[in-house]
């Protein structure tokens, strides 16, 4: 890792479906996992580098990184995710989303700058989290409608994998879907019947953002899409 007199970096650090932990074993334990990531930080960040609690408490922290430029920055939050899915604190898995923005690049101002590795951040909790993205690096997206001709248990936010699907030129049919968020796989039972029509033969990934229809027979919602390869698709 390259440092870089004058610079600084910063990495905005939320934890990956943490509400998930406090409901299954109660906020004290979820406390102790806290502390333990708190003094993980710390020595993570030595006398190099400063980690601290974004706001002083809850499941957001601060790791500011000194002459670290954005790309150094990058290869030090990827390390702490790495270290952080070893760590197992009280025997959990835990992972993170992790933004990092770069002063002076990505502004002049402390708050200016953590505010956009905020903003990166909440790109890959956009992507069902779990990783490092720079300011500037986000991935963009793009809206497109999607239905489903079976029941299934989808709702807003949830990652959604489409295996399996065609187009009639504004929308998408799916045929076979993955709902990463919950495990739950669903297939059309009309699918092999439809199958010769498919435009696209890749998967596409995506968050819900809007749910418009639900009922026994259809389900039609909006996803966020990754726009090269809604693009790429047609789209």
């Amino acid at each position: 890792m390259a440092s870089q007199s004058g610079v600084v970096s910063y990495g905005f650090i939320d934890l990956d479906g943490f509400s998930e932990i406090n409901n299954e074993h109660g906020h004290a334990f979820g406390d102790k996992v806290l502390d333990r990531i708190v003094k993980f930080g710390q020595d993570f960040a030595g006398n190099d580098w400063e980690f601290s609690r974004e706001y002083g408490q809850g499941d957001e922290f601060l790791l500011i990184l000194p002459n670290e430029d954005k790309q150094s920055g990058v290869e030090v939050m990827e390390e702490f995710l790495n270290q952080l899915h070893a760590l197992q604190p009280e025997g959990e898995s835990v992972s993170a989303s992790i933004g990092v923005a770069t002063l002076p690049d990505d502004g002049t101002a402390e708050d200016e700058v953590i505010e956009k590795a905020d903003l990166a951040m909440l790109n890959v909790e956009q992507w069902g989290g779990d990783g490092v993205i720079a300011y500037g690096e986000e991935k963009p997206t793009k809206v497109i409608e999607v239905w489903f001709e079976e029941a299934m248990l989808i709702e807003q936010d949830d990652l959604i994998t489409i295996q399996k699907w065609m187009d009639d030129g504004r929308s998408i049919r799916a045929l076979k879907i993955h709902n990463e968020s919950k495990g739950i796989p669903n297939e059309s039972k009309s699918s092999n019947t439809m199958m010769s029509s498919t435009k696209y033969e890749g998967e596409i990934k995506g968050i819900v953002k809007e749910i418009k229809e639900w009922d026994s027979s259809r389900v039609t919602f909006e996803m966020r899409g990754h726009k090269e390869q809604l693009e790429e698709a047609g789209f």
